[in-house]
């Protein structure tokens, strides 16, 4: 698919490597429309080779969510055998940049589309060869789908994935791209729900329970047990949780000085009247003294509930009403034991994630750059510019400058 045509077919792409003794054919289509996204999701959940892997960052009816706005769309790459689909693989395909930075001060940048996958690949056949085998065709198909100006980009990759292997493995497993780590592998945190509250609280060190108990109290005593976590569900509630979360999500740092937060709201009241159409929108907001003063985003989907965008207000810091939040919301998810197995920190790591959750899986995002001359030279650039960047950021760190110096770039405008 080259990005100066028109995006309305598909293309099917096979593959043969010199190193398997067949071809693996996997069609790639454009499911913008609804219609088509609904039909093939139906086709997945079908197999259940396939809907046992279905996690919320699959399904193509939450990731349309996503395509309003210029340049957006939703393409899939499915294989099939005998007509039903065992390999699975979505992508938004949405204008980018790609960047060659030190630390936090981008060098040079070129616009580029990029075909993101939001998830691993499903694929659903019994052996592990022949999983490495549908996983070759895949990216081969992807290349050769990719457009000038187009790239592949994978996020949170498992480290134990099959995909995993083949991009950090020997170069001709690659099918004619270079692999590259954008930024370091992190841990991707979550918990496992088995039963109520105090239950979870036992899988966690003892002073971390003591620290969450002792917070509980303190924020109660101080706002005069004027405290109050609401959950908001159907879609005559998006706006009212929408005026409360924003209210707070305008006061963090991460709004003021890296443009994020909860920013469009007539995007985000679209997203999640959406989401409470299919009954996965659940979000929070806390309350203290009848003022919205911390708040969650997430959605829970087939017993896992994603926690997507928090916030809390600034000056109510050393309360920490966000771990007062987060241990509500694990009290009203824990309610009915049994009904949510995972609570899911999502793909950024933290302390606060690390001491309050009881599992993790090592993640990372990569790059696939076509090894052509100009992917060759940009994964050459992004590999020095990328170990400069590590050994300048050792540098600052060491030197005990490294935070000044990242906001010294943000308000010159030279940040990535």
């Amino acid at each position: 698919m080259s990005s100066d045509e028109g995006r309305g077919g598909s293309v099917t792409s096979s593959y043969a490597d010199d190193h398997v003794d067949d071809t693996v054919a996997w069609d790639v289509t454009d499911v913008s429309r609804e219609e088509l996204a609904e039909a093939l999701m139906a086709e997945v959940l079908a197999q259940p080779a396939l809907r046992e892997q279905v996690d919320l960052a699959h399904d193509l009816r939450w990731l349309r969510t996503y395509l309003p706005g210029a340049g957006r769309r939703l393409v899939v790459a499915v294989l099939r055998r005998a007509g039903a689909p065992v390999g699975f693989a979505p992508f938004l395909l949405h204008p980018s940049a790609l960047r060659l930075a030190l630390g936090e001060m981008t060098v040079v940048s070129r616009d580029i589309q990029r075909w993101t996958a939001v998830a691993p690949p499903l694929i659903g056949v019994p052996r592990p060869e022949d999983t490495l085998r549908a996983l070759r065709g895949l990216l081969q198909s992807i290349r050769r789908a990719l457009g000038r100006r187009e790239v592949f980009y994978v996020e949170g990759l498992p480290q134990e994935s099959p995909l995993f292997g083949l991009l950090t493995g020997p170069r001709a497993s690659r099918a004619g791209y270079h692999a590259l780590k954008f930024g370091r592998a992190y841990q991707h945190r979550s918990i496992a729900l088995t039963a109520d509250y105090e239950t979870y609280l036992r899988t966690l060190g003892g002073k971390t329970r003591e620290d969450l108990r002792r917070t509980r109290r303190r924020f109660s005593e101080l706002m005069a047990d004027e405290v109050e976590v609401r959950r908001y569900e159907r879609a005559d509630e998006v706006d009212t949780f929408l005026e409360a979360a924003t209210a707070v999500s305008e006061k963090t740092w991460q709004y003021r000085q890296m443009d994020a937060g909860l920013r469009d709201r007539d995007a985000l009241r679209a997203r999640f009247r959406r989401t409470t159409e299919l009954g996965w929108f659940r979000s929070y907001v806390l309350f203290a003294r009848r003022a919205p003063v911390a708040f969650q985003v997430g959605h829970l989907y087939r017993g896992t509930f994603h926690a997507q965008d928090i916030g809390y207000d600034p000056d109510l810091a050393k309360l920490n009403p966000g771990i007062f939040l987060h241990t509500g919301i694990l009290l009203d998810l824990t309610a009915q034991p049994g009904a949510v197995a995972c609570f899911d920190f999502g793909q950024s790591d933290s302390l606060h994630k690390a001491r309050l959750s009881n599992r993790f899986r090592t993640e990372a995002h990569f790059y696939l750059l076509p090894s052509g001359p100009a992917g060759t030279l940009t994964a050459y650039g992004m590999r020095t510019t990328n170990a400069l960047s590590s050994s300048l950021g050792s540098a600052l760190e060491r030197m005990g400058v490294r935070r000044t110096a990242r906001a010294l770039i943000r308000r010159l405008g030279l940040a990535r």
